[in-house]
């Protein structure tokens, strides 16, 4: 773990993206709701009262999965780098937590792109490697990427411990 009285010198925190809140959700159920009920008249009306339950086992199903999307979005990553160490410290969306130690002067940062598939951020040292920010576009992995070389190149930089501390 990261020594608390070492300077930070990089620390940024990864989260997913959601765009749907808990109360857009309800707000989407709702609004489903009422596009279903001519159809579930209608079909009462024929006596196919069969599919009534059918449809509700859809909108439990739906509602189950846009609540485990949104649970999903609770995950984070953070990523916090001293002269001396960089921790990776995942919790997922169940609150379990994970740690990955590298020392930044050995570090590699790699972007790995798979045909048709979104690339890979990993981090890479004496034949460890953990890979971060799935959840990323691109872009956003890319940013992190460079943000990372950056940190790692001004560690690596001749002198450039002494001109902090000054």
């Amino acid at each position: 773990m990261i020594d608390p009285a070492a300077p930070c010198l990089y620390r940024t925190e990864l989260r997913p993206h959601r765009s749907m809140s808990l109360k857009g959700v309800h707000t989407a159920m709702w609004i489903l709701f009422i596009a279903w009920v001519p159809f579930i008249v209608l079909f009462l009306f024929l006596g196919a009262w069969p599919v009534l339950p059918l449809m509700g086992g859809e909108a439990l199903l739906l509602y189950a999965l846009f609540r485990l999307n949104l649970k999903r979005g609770n995950e984070v990553e953070t990523i916090a780098m001293t002269e001396t160490e960089l921790t990776v410290e995942r919790v997922n969306h169940w609150g379990r937590k994970r740690s990955w130690s590298f020392q930044p002067q050995w570090l590699q940062v790699l972007v790995e792109e798979a045909r048709g598939q979104s690339g890979r951020l990993m981090l890479r040292s004496h034949g460890r490697s953990v890979v971060i920010g799935r959840f990323l576009t691109n872009t956003e992995r890319y940013s992190v990427a460079d943000g990372l070389k950056r940190a790692i190149a001004g560690l690596r930089r001749p002198g450039a411990h002494a001109e902090k501390a000054v």
